[in-house]
């Protein structure tokens, strides 16, 4: 898994703190340059790896960090993406962490060549034939959403990953309020998404647990 602090200055310059990971095929850029502009207007951050590079060790580090970092996982649907390997890698790796999904679709697909976790949400509609401004507020009231919850998923989606890279060191647990509000968060959590992950309730369990044998010894 990827550190969670690496610069990510050679695929993305202008977006070190994202809000949005775009997924997407090369073939669609000229589509995901405008809607990434259009995000910027309205004070978004997508995180867009622009270059065309063969995948190596260290792209493929930078491409894991930046979907942990980000609150949603836009993934823009194309005949190409849908076959693509290393869309589906990155989706893969999204759906592993629980992340929230967001399809948009900029070239006509059928839902049955869709990966199911994809074509199971609502689609924003980007096509050609569409009303871009209509679809770019739709996209925005879907970010929008719950941002609160999906922000508090992110920040606990990046401590618990920081604790499984470190070995699950003890010193990176949760103590004290810290930890009871991740918990009142856990409860609360109940069928929203995106769902708390294995790896996040793992990452509680042994704080709580940390937790009460720290107390019995004070």
């Amino acid at each position: 898994m990827a550190a969670l602090n690496p610069s990510t200055t050679d695929l993305n310059p202008n977006n070190l703190n994202p809000e949005i990971f775009v997924s997407y095929c090369r073939r669609d850029k000229e589509l995901v340059r405008s809607l990434c502009d259009a995000l910027q207007h309205h004070q978004r951050s997508p995180w867009v790896d622009w270059q065309d590079i063969p995948p190596s060790a260290d792209w493929r580090r930078e491409i894991r960090t930046g979907i942990l970092t980000a609150h949603t996982f836009l993934f823009v649907i194309s005949p190409d993406s849908i076959v693509s390997k290393e869309c589906l890698v990155e989706l893969d790796y999204a759906i592993q962490h629980h992340k929230r999904l967001l399809p948009v679709v900029c070239r006509e697909v059928k839902a049955e060549q869709v990966h199911p976790a994809l074509a199971s949400l609502n689609w924003i509609f980007f096509r050609e034939k569409d009303d871009f401004d209509r679809s770019l507020t739709t996209l925005l009231q879907a970010l929008d959403t719950d941002l609160e919850y999906v922000q508090a998923h992110t920040r606990l989606l990046l401590r618990a990953a920081d604790w499984e890279n470190n070995g699950r060191d003890q010193s990176l647990l949760l103590h004290g309020r810290s930890l009871e509000a991740v918990e009142q968060w856990l409860v609360k959590s109940g069928d929203r998404e995106p769902r708390p992950s294995q790896l996040q309730r793992e990452f509680v369990a042994a704080s709580r647990l940390s937790e009460t044998s720290r107390q019995r010894m004070i």
